[in-house]
């Protein structure tokens, strides 16, 4: 019998299975979070392709597989989407690329999703200082409303020039 089994459960397979871009699935072996020679975080994997991968990546033995028939893989950890993160006895990994590093259908659109998220995060952070400009004035006209009446003044007075200009008529400009 089991004395307790809450710490019996074996959690080893921590990389589980990749599948590729392509929709191929390989058995990981091993992996090991790392960081490249640019500063990105990568992993370096340790797969075991089976026979349909070795045929339709053209692996072959010695050269791209080493003598067990494992090979090693390493990926962007940005390219890594896990499928079943909670699960850690049996982990799914979604790799956005082909086994051989090519873009597919999955990655452009990782990308095209990764600008649009970077264009809204621009935009947050305008939003933002606009915010605490905005504060600043609502500050002011808390403790100074002198002054702050008096920024709204030369404001107007300015917009007032430049529209009473836009409203001459040609003869008058000349």
């Amino acid at each position: 019998m089991v004395e307790n089994p809450e710490k019996e459960i074996m959690l080893d397979p921590r990389w589980g299975v990749i599948e590729d871009g392509l929709g191929y699935n390989v058995l990981v072996t091993g992996g090991m979070p790392s960081v490249d020679k640019e500063g990105r975080a990568i992993v370096i994997l340790t797969i075991m392709p089976d026979d349909i991968v070795r045929k339709r990546y053209n692996l072959r033995r010695d050269i791209e597989l080493d003598s067990d028939g494992k090979m090693k893989l390493i990926v962007l950890k940005t390219d890594l989407i896990p499928l079943n993160m909670f699960d850690d006895a049996n982990r799914k990994w979604l790799y956005t690329k082909s086994f051989r590093h090519e873009p597919t259908e999955l990655s452009d659109r990782e990308v095209f999703l990764q600008k649009k998220l970077n264009t809204y995060e621009r935009k947050v952070l305008l939003l933002e200082a606009d915010v605490l400009r905005l504060q600043e004035q609502l500050e002011i006209a808390r403790t100074n409303p002198a002054k702050f009446i008096k920024q709204g003044a030369e404001v107007f007075q300015e917009s007032a020039k430049a529209f009473s200009e836009m409203m001459k008529r040609p003869e008058e400009k000349q």
